[in-house]
């Protein structure tokens, strides 16, 4: 890497590698298709048991990115189906970096996996990074929320509609709920981004990942409210 100047080490993540039939298993069992930067398992309800980042290799060889809090939990969720298709589920030794501007060229070997705003980089080497407080302005004000941080089960369209989803896709575990409330219009929640001057009292209390606007002097962070408009894409 050449530019460092704005990568965040992101360390609260964790790095497996799905093998063998690696493709069918995230057709099968995760809400959204195997080349997209953007997953999600959800249990039967569509309710979250791990976002996920993912880099396709091939059909029989993919690497995901999950916050390291869940791993357990994953690991249960798929236990059987891994059982049953006898696809591998790995950890590496790979690290996750956060480029804010996107512009870091990877080196040989390093993986890359672009977001809304900026990319991951999965790499094997260690480099400078950015305060934990720098990249949380930077998720706020680019909406940028965290599994474990600014939401946990909750039913996955109402933090994901979009990028983390696919409506097009064959059948996969959570798909009818997940359909079902996609085609009624729009789940009962979302979570945005707010200023505190505009928050009732309890949803001061709930607010998530709050940094201080210097524009304004006041905080702003993640909440969730009653579902009137659209999500987070």
């Amino acid at each position: 890497m050449v530019n460092r100047m704005k990568l965040y080490h992101w360390k609260a993540k964790t790095v497996f590698q799905l093998k063998k039939g690696a493709s069918d298993f995230i057709k099968a069992y995760t809400t959204n298709l195997p080349d997209s930067p953007g997953n999600a398992f959800v249990d039967i309800h569509g309710k979250i048991v791990a976002v996920c980042d993912q880099f396709f290799v091939d059909r029989d060889h993919v690497y995901i990115v999950i916050e390291s809090k869940f791993k357990e939990r994953l690991l249960e969720h798929l236990e059987k189906y891994l059982n049953l298709t006898g696809t591998v589920l790995e950890p590496t030794s790979l690290r996750v970096y956060f480029d804010f501007e996107g512009t870091v060229a990877a080196e040989e070997n390093e993986k890359v996996i672009l977001q809304k705003k900026g990319q991951m980089i999965l790499t094997e080497k260690e480099h400078p990074s950015v305060s934990e407080e720098e990249f949380r302005r930077f998720r706020v004000e680019n909406l940028l929320p965290v599994q474990g941080v600014d939401y946990d089960a909750e039913m996955l369209l109402n933090v994901y509609e979009e990028g983390h989803v696919s409506y097009t896709k064959g059948c996969y575990l959570g798909q009818e709920t997940i359909c079902k409330v996609h085609t009624r219009g729009r789940a009962p929640q979302k979570l945005i981004v707010k200023d505190e001057k505009d928050c009732s009292v309890e949803e001061k209390a709930r607010m998530t990942s709050a940094v201080l606007d210097p524009a304004t002097g006041r905080q702003k962070g993640f909440v969730f409210i009653r579902n009137a408009e659209g999500l987070l894409s």
